[in-house]
Formats: C-alpha cells, structure tokens, sequence
C-alpha cells in the first residue's frame, strides 16, 4: 500500500517489510486496546497489570520463562522425531532475515513488541472483556 516491496529481487522477505508490518500491527492492536479502555472509562494499568505488585510477579514470573521454554523445547524434540512430515519447508524465510547484527537486532525488537508485548496486552484485555462484560470468569 505504501510502496514497499515484500520481497527482495531473490525472492527473500525485506527485514524493512517485516519490522514495518509487525510494529505497525501492534501499534494499531494496542492503540485500539487502549481506546476502548478508555471508552469504558477503565484504567488501562488497573486492567493490564491488575492490583499486585509487578515486581513480584515478574520474578515469579521468571522460573516460569525456563519451564516454558523446556516445554516448547520437548515439543519441537518430539514433533520432528516422531511428526518429520510436518516440516514442510526447505528453509525458514525468517531466518535470511538475520544476515547482519542489525538484522538480527530489528528482528529481536520485533519478537518483543509483537510476540510479547501486544500479545500480553491483547491477553489481559481480551480476558478482562470476558470476565467483566462477556460471560464472567468461567467464560474467560
């Protein structure tokens, strides 16, 4: 739409298409979160850190980082030893991505605001949404 190009002429993915489709998503996704928090006349840090302490439970938090990267590490193990046909890819178009250091920063920038920090705040707002107007927590 604005003239960027997906691809390069080999017919790799551009690292300025990717990063620019990434944060613009979780720009819109939490700028939309937001005005609708706000519509409701919500705080948005009473919903999307709730009432205890965020120190705490980010170091709660923490162990949990590693048992979750264990378990997605056992899956991947079992998935390609006992599911080989799911691989269907020669190679991973994201991976070209990280050809210098500053690829591989632009792409690490991107795996933190849009695999973690939109899909965090569009978690704890969807889970609120159900808990408080769709159907209580059972629902959520």
């Amino acid at each position: 739409m604005f003239g960027v190009a997906a691809e390069t002429p080999q017919h790799g993915l551009r690292i300025g298409y990717v990063v620019g489709i990434s944060i613009a998503d979780s720009v819109a996704v939490i700028g939309l979160v937001l005005l609708f928090l706000r519509t409701h006349g919500e705080r948005a840090r009473d919903v999307l850190f709730g009432d205890r302490p965020i120190l705490r439970e980010a170091l709660a938090g923490l162990p949990l980082v590693l048992v979750a990267v264990g378990i997605a590490g056992l899956a991947l193990t079992v998935i390609q030893q006992f599911l080989p046909s799911l691989h269907t890819v020669e190679h991973n178009p994201l991976q070209a991505l990280m050809q210098s250091p500053r690829n591989a920063w632009l792409f690490v920038l991107v795996a933190l605001v849009a695999g973690g920090l939109r899909e965090e705040i569009q978690r704890a707002f969807l889970l609120h949404r159900f808990n408080v107007w769709l159907g209580g927590g059972v629902t959520a």
